[in-house]
This record gives C-alpha cells, sequence and structure tokens, in this order.
C-alpha cells in the first residue's frame, strides 16, 4: 500500500514543531508496512530530515527566489496573506507547483490523503486527472472557509469529492454534517504519553534556567490574535502587579509579538512575563513540565495539540469553552473552562489555583488520567487511518461522478466574462446566453457584476473584487490571477459540459476548468484588436504576449467560430486551419420612420429640414470619431447634425476637438443608450470611421434600420458594405467630409447607398441562435 499525504505544513528541520504531527502519523502508517510519500511546500529555512526508508519527502518549490515564498509556514497560511496581502498574488502559483507535484509524486500512490483544505483542493484535482481515493482531514480553522461565499462553495465541494473526511471532534462532525453526507469520521488527535508525561519539576526549571521558588504559569502556541494571549495577559496584571511569586511564560511566535510585547511594558511586567518565541518540538514537554499551571485563552479551536500536551505532562488548565475543548475538558473535574476573550473569567479560574495546590494536583492528575482513556498514541490514530486506507482499496468502484453528454434540460453551460457592459460585445454574449436557455439549458455565468437579466435557469456567480474601477491596471491583475481558479470551481462543483465563452483570451482564463471538468471549450471570437501596425515602443512587447496568449486560447479551445472572412484569415496565421464561420446577424427594423424622427427633432430641438448623421460605438481610439469630427467640420451646409451615441475615455477629448473646432451647436453627445434602435431609424446618414473592428454590431444594427452607410475601408467592414463607393481610408477625413458633402446635396446618391443597403443586408437575416445552439451540439457530442 502506497498512500500520498498532502500538506501545507511539515517539520523544515529536525525538532521543527510545524506539522510534526502529520510526520508522527506518518511514521505510525510506515510501521503497518505501508509507503508514504509527502507532499509539502518548499521554505527557504528548510533542510534534509532524517526519515524512515518507508517514507519520502518531496519539498515543491513555487516561487521565485526561494526567500520569496511566504504563503505557507509560520503562523499559517491565512495569517501569513493577512500581514502579506501581495503574498496573495503566490497563491495561484502554489497551487499550481503543488498539482504538479502531487501528480509526479503520486504516480504509484493507491490513496491520497490531504491535511487542511487547500491540500484538499489539490487532491481532488489531481484526482480528477488521475483518479483515486480522496481522504481529507480537517481541523476546526478549516469552518472558516464558510464565513465568506466563494471560500464556502470551495469548502463544500471538497466535502462532496472526497471519499472520506477525518475531523477532531465530535462538535466539528456536527458542523460538516449539515454540509455533506459523505462518509465523516471522528479521530482525536494522537499524543506521545511516553514524550509528554510528568517528570522531575526541579530539573526542567534548572534546563530551563528557571527560578525554583515561582509560580509558573504557562501558555504555548502562536502568537496570533486568535489565541488570545492579550485577555491571559490583561487577567494576570493585577495578581502580577501584587505579588513577586507568581510568572508567566508565552512561548511561540507570531505577528501579534510586538503588540504583545508593547502591552507588557505597558503595564509594567516585563520582569513578570516572558515572551519565550519558538522552542524546538522536544523542548515543549520540558516547559510544560517546568510549570504549574497552562492556560489557552483562545478565541477559536479545533482539538489543540498543546492542551493535549499540557494535560498529558500533568498540568492543570484553564482553557476557552471553544470548538473541540469542552469535549477534552470537564469542567471543574480535570481542568477549567471559560468564556473566550473573558479576562475576568481567567482570572477567577487562575486565582483558584494559584491558592490551592491540591487543587492544582487534582486536576493535573484526572487531566493525564483523561488523556490516557480517551486519547491514543499517534500510532493508535496510525492503525485507524489504516484500516479507512484498506476498506477504500477494497471497493471496486470510487464514487466520482461522470460527466453526462446529454443535452437536456439539465444539460449546463459555462461562461465568462468580467462584466456586463455597453456596446455590441456584450449584446451578442446576450444573445448567446439567451439562445441555451431558450433550449432549456442552464447557464453558469461567471463575473464581476450580476448579469442585468434574469432568468430561472441564468445562475450568477459572482467573483468580488475590492477595484470599484474595473479599467486599471491593477483590476485586470487580480481578475486574470483568481478568475481561472473561481471559474474552475465553478465549473467542477455544477458538473458543467460545456464551456462556452467569446475571446481567446477568456479561453485561456478558463483553461483550468477544462482540466478539471474535461469539458470541451467552444470558442467564438468577434474580435481581435492587437495588431501589429497599431502597436509603438513597449506595446510591441504586449502584442508579443497577446499574440502567445492567443496561440494558447486556439490551443486550449477544443473549436473555435469566427464572425467575419477577416478573423478566419488572421486564425488561420496562427495555425489554426478549420474554422467555421458564423457571422452576425440582424432583424429588420419595423419602426416608422417618419414618426421616430419627430421623436428625434423634438428631443433635440432641431429643425425639420436637419440632416441627421449619426454614428454609434465606445468613445476609444480604434473608433476613429476624430476622423468623424473633423471630416464633419468642412462639411458645406449649416443644416447637417452629428449625433454621436455612446460613452467612453475619450468623451471628453472629442468635446474638446468640437469645442475648438466651432460645432457645439451641430454636434450633439447623446452618452449611451438603450433605446438607439428608435433613434437609429429617424437618422438620414450612418458614418462608421474605425480604424480596427470585428463584425461590428453597430453597423449591423444601422443596416436593420435601413440606414445609407458610409464605412472606413477596413477588410470586417468591406465584408460587410460591399460597393466600393460606399468605403474611405480611415485616415483622410477630407475624403469623408466630400463623400459627406455629396450625399447631403444629392438625393440620387442617397437613394444609391439606402438601396444598397437593403441589398448587403440580406445575407444578416438569419436565425443566430439556432445556428450557434447546433454548434454547441455538435461541439458536445463530437467530444
Amino acid at each position: 500500500m502506497t498512500i500520498s499525504f498532502l500538506t501545507t505544513s511539515f517539520p523544515r528541520y529536525e525538532g521543527d514543531y510545524a506539522g510534526n504531527f502529520i510526520l508522527k502519523i506518518a511514521c505510525g502508517i510506515a510501521k503497518l508496512g505501508a509507503q508514504v510519500e509527502i507532499v509539502a511546500p518548499d521554505t527557504q529555512d528548510a533542510s534534509p530530515l532524517s526519515l524512515p526508508p518507508e517514507i519520502s519527502l518531496t519539498r515543491f518549490k513555487y516561487f521565485f527566489p526561494r526567500s520569496a515564498q511566504k504563503v505557507a509556514y509560520g503562523t499559517g497560511i491565512a495569517n501569513r496573506l493577512k500581514q502579506k496581502r501581495w503574498s496573495l498574488f503566490q497563491i495561484p502559483f502554489l497551487f499550481l507547483a503543488f498539482i504538479i507535484a502531487t501528480l509526479r509524486s503520486s504516480r504509484k500512490s493507491q490513496v491520497l490523503h490531504a491535511f487542511w483544505s487547500l491540500a484538499g483542493i489539490v487532491s481532488v484535482v489531481v484526482s480528477l486527472i488521475k483518479p483515486k481515493p480522496i481522504v481529507i482531514t480537517l481541523w476546526g480553522s478549516d469552518i472558516f472557509f464558510l464565513k465568506t461565499p466563494i471560500l464556502s462553495t470551495i469548502f463544500k465541494s471538497i466535502l462532496e469529492r472526497a471519499d472520506v473526511i477525518i475531523c477532531e471532534n465530535q462538535h466539528f462532525k456536527n458542523q460538516l454534517t449539515k454540509l455533506s453526507n459523505n462518509n465523516i469520521f471522528v479521530i482525536p488527535n494522537g499524543i506521545d504519553l511516553e514524550q509528554f508525561k510528568p517528570r522531575d519539576k526541579l530539573s526542567a526549571r534548572a534546563t530551563l534556567k528557571l527560578p525554583e521558588n515561582k509560580l509558573i504559569i504557562l501558555s504555548t502556541g502562536s502568537l496570533t490574535k486568535n489565541k488570545g494571549h492579550k485577555y491571559l495577559i490583561h487577567a494576570l496584571s493585577d495578581l502580577l502587579q501584587t505579588r513577586d511569586d507568581i510568572h508567566l511564560c508565552i512561548v511561540g511566535s507570531g505577528e501579534e509579538h510586538e503588540s504583545l510585547a508593547y502591552e507588557i511594558k505597558e503595564l509594567n511586567l516585563d520582569r513578570k512575563i516572558d515572551l519565550v518565541g519558538s522552542v524546538s518540538n522536544e523542548m515543549i514537554a520540558t516547559w510544560l513540565n517546568a510549570a504549574d499551571i497552562f492556560v489557552l485563552p483562545s478565541l477559536h479551536e479545533g482539538t489543540p495539540n498543546s492542551l493535549l500536551e499540557a494535560m498529558a505532562t500533568g498540568l492543570p488548565s484553564v482553557a476557552s469553552a471553544t470548538g473541540g475543548i469542552p469535549e477534552i475538558i470537564d469542567d471543574g473535574s480535570n481542568g477549567f473552562l471559560v468564556t473566550p476573550a473573558n479576562s475576568k473569567e481567567i482570572k477567577a479560574k487562575l486565582s483558584q489555583l494559584i491558592e490551592s495546590s491540591e487543587l492544582r494536583d487534582r486536576l493535573g492528575t484526572q487531566a493525564r488520567l483523561k488523556l490516557e482513556s480517551d486519547f491514543g498514541s499517534w500510532e493508535v490514530q496510525a492503525k485507524q487511518l489504516h484500516g479507512i486506507y484498506q476498506e477504500l482499496l477494497n471497493k471496486t468502484e470510487l464514487p466520482h461522478n461522470s460527466m453526462t453528454n446529454s443535452m437536456d434540460a439539465s444539460f449546463k453551460v459555462l461562461t465568462v466574462y468580467y462584466k456586463h457592459k455597453p456596446g455590441g460585445f456584450c449584446k451578442r454574449l446576450q444573445m448567446k446566453i439567451n439562445a441555451y436557455l431558450e433550449q432549456g439549458w442552464k447557464v453558469h455565468y461567471v463575473a464581476v457584476e450580476l448579469f442585468p437579466y434574469k432568468h430561472p435557469n441564468l445562475i450568477p456567480h459572482i467573483l468580488p473584487t475590492p477595484f470599484k474601477n474595473h479599467n486599471t491596471l491593477l483590476f485586470w491583475i487580480y481578475f486574470f490571477t483568481l478568475a481561472p481558479w473561481f471559474t474552475a470551481w465553478v465549473a467542477y462543483r455544477e458538473k458543467v459540459q460545456l464551456i462556452s465563452i467569446f475571446s481567446l483570451a477568456y479561453a485561456c482564463l478558463c483553461a483550468p476548468a477544462k482540466w478539471i471538468t474535461g469539458s470541451p471549450i467552444l470558442t467564438f471570437i468577434r474580435t481581435m484588436k492587437e495588431k501589429r501596425e497599431f502597436t509603438f515602443g513597449n506595446y510591441t512587447i504586449i502584442y508579443r504576449l497577446k499574440r502567445l496568449l492567443d496561440k494558447f486560447g486556439i490551443a486550449i479551445s477544443d473549436s473555435l467560430v469566427a464572425n467575419s472572412e477577416s478573423i478566419k484569415t488572421e486564425l488561420t496565421e496562427l495555425g489554426e486551419t478549420k474554422v467555421p464561420i458564423i457571422y452576425n446577424n440582424i432583424t429588420e427594423s419595423k419602426l416608422d420612420r417618419p414618426e421616430q424622427r419627430k421623436e428625434i427633432l423634438k428631443e433635440f430641438g432641431l429643425q425639420e429640414e436637419s440632416f441627421l448623421v449619426v454614428t454609434t460605438g465606445l468613445l476609444i481610439a480604434r473608433k476613429n470619431i476624430q476622423c468623424l469630427i473633423r471630416a464633419f467640420a468642412k462639411v458645406d451646409s449649416n443644416k447637417a447634425v452629428l449625433l454621436i451615441i455612446g460613452e467612453g475615455p475619450l468623451l471628453k477629448t472629442l468635446q474638446d476637438l468640437v469645442k475648438q473646432l466651432g460645432l457645439k451647436d451641430r454636434v450633439i453627445f447623446t452618452g449611451w443608450r438603450e433605446d438607439v434602435m428608435k433613434i437609429l431609424p429617424g437618422c438620414d446618414l450612418f458614418v462608421f470611421p474605425s480604424y480596427l473592428e470585428g463584425l461590428s454590431n453597430s453597423l449591423l444594427e444601422a443596416m436593420a434600420c435601413g440606414l445609407p452607410c458610409l464605412v472606413s475601408d477596413i477588410p470586417e467592414n468591406a465584408e460587410i458594405i460591399t460597393p466600393p463607393q460606399q468605403r474611405f481610408p480611415a485616415d483622410q477625413d477630407e475624403t469623408l467630409s466630400a463623400m459627406i458633402d455629396e450625399v447631403l446635396h444629392s438625393s440620387e446618391k442617397l437613394e444609391f447607398l439606402h438601396n444598397s443597403t437593403l441589398e448587403d443586408r440580406k445575407r444578416y437575416i438569419f436565425n443566430w441562435e439556432k445556428k450557434i445552439t447546433a454548434i454547441a451540439e455538435e461541439v458536445v457530442n463530437r467530444h
């Protein structure tokens, strides 16, 4: 039997206390004849350990340089992330390195045993790639995953996928049972009753150079807020001020060291309270034997080893009534329980123990008996685990769910986009979602904001973000760091059968979701904006990086769909030869043009004879609105009015240009309009001057309304507007101005543009939704 132990904490060097109990369990399993392969994160101060031949250790590096690996060890992952927020960005690297290391080291293993939730996630991912039974040991601290929606979802998914869950006390099991019906076993922490037993107090004090004639109160554990040491200090402050025969020693290290040291100094107790710092595992027993009373004032706990070790040493204890501690301490019989964060109760219980050596002896004796009767050695725990492993291996089938490819109402699709916003991209995304919903499919939508439309089968999954502005570099770093893993968990939890997204960048983002679920990725590509001729200086590097991402997106996608010949040509250049085309479609507008025109003239206070030129879209550089405004300034007619429908970062720049050219009375910025399809029919001419474009929804909407169109002469526009007389060079405002002038003064020219628009739009009147659902079914069935 070969077992893989996955853990985020393991002794870094001989005598280290971090994850020492995992080493003890591994040694117990090895004594039963099993091979144990341990996978744990590397750290700067790690050194080789002397291990039995049956145990192998893989320490994986997850960041460079080695000294920058700051996520694991110390005071624990959660506390480290709070201390060093920037280390949050190491989490994806830790996950990926952990998964790769586990895949390599666990080739021969038959069971994956993960310790803590993070390792549990890794075990689930690895088991999907290489199916193996999963055992996950959770502690009380893991229950705090339920505090936020994302972590709660992850935690519940872990519980659902594990074959066996092990917890340390009945209190924790009761909480887990509310979340999962999986096999949950209570196996109390083991304790080395030989290492931790009553020994000569004076000898221990001599070793530690502690005074023989003082009553020593001891607390051990990491110096974190959760351990509640400040409540212990406040509880003892009055007693220590008036008595010289009491001394408090706090053993451990952590981020609260400076705060506690300052508080001790402020209370003038620095001669009566020692912050000892970290000590080796072997020395913990010596410290316990040197003490008279043990205190554990934690705010939250599971079944703390520090308390078990103190009780095994025969110490009377005062501990917080939280987590599994009430299962260990019978209040007043083998120790005292106090309310967490209550200095008065701690002081009262300690006063009783300080004043009565008989009470201390009685509680200490009963504490040792409790440990001997209810808590076995690590070898006993190892035997229990070995039995669980054997039972799992005896099963012929593992309880992992397989994906079904049926396309009925239970079919689940995942789509991702950071947020819904005005523009053709999200209109087309909405159409795709509606098409899937009409088939009765469930659509899981991942974003940072809620989708503005509701449907019983549209299930949003919101990735929380601290950034209100979604156009900053920090937001995009945050989004593309966390979104892949969040998306993967959504896909895994919901058991989606198809990942359907727009753009190759989002295909890259969905790669972990594909690897975890095995679901195919269907990528619709409507535009590829980054082109070499529009990149300069440092942007050339960005361009090349994006092209690399494009290539990866192509590689990870199971099927690509272009929406134009020009996009298909670019994909071919990147190595993809079989690309179907599904053009964007349009629906012919049936609105009454004269009536709509009256509404526009009334809203904007325009004259009946006004000639309305309109353009729509985001106000960004590649839309080339500056060219249109400069061209409009040269139009020889005061009756021409330009409506610019849209919003964007260039709004102020464009408004300044209009003012500079003296066009304030002839150019109207409407902002973004939801009723654009009511405005377009009432206009006279649509102009679309983009430098770069996909198959534009803005242009197609104008054609749907039968508007005469003038467009920039780029490949994507030429696919839609075929007559060359309707196209102008994107950088020549004089040519555009002359074309507008001609239309303005020639009813024949205007009629020609109108008729050619009606002819060109015939190719785009079809059932787009039917085509995209058909290709989705084809991809799933082929997969």
